[in-house]
């Protein structure tokens, strides 16, 4: 009853704010590595699209998943029955925004 769902509610929150914590460290973390102030290309006049060196989002993945120390090529995940890159195929380390 509503005993219950308070208690949930209190385990749940404290069980959140130990996750957010932990994943604030994570970010707090990836962010030191990268150059500050930096931006990779330019954008058109709107701010939608690339100008002049587009990127897919697997290079980005690819970066992130580095600056975690984890290697793209062999993080992958068994589906339909071979085994994917969670980058696909596409995806490459930006050495460029590393700091």
């Amino acid at each position: 009853g509503i005993i219950n769902g308070i208690i949930n509610g209190i385990i749940n929150g404290i069980i959140n704010g130990i996750i957010d914590g932990i994943i604030d460290g994570i970010i707090d973390g990836i962010i030191d590595g990268i150059i500050d102030g930096i931006s990779n290309g330019e954008t058109n006049e709107y701010g939608i699209t690339s100008a002049d060196s587009p990127c897919h989002v697997h290079n980005y993945h690819a970066t992130i998943l580095h600056l975690m120390g984890i290697d793209h090529e062999q993080l992958t995940d068994h589906y339909g029955g071979r085994d994917c890159r969670v980058t696909d195929v596409h995806g490459r380390v930006l050495n460029d925004l590393i700091a």
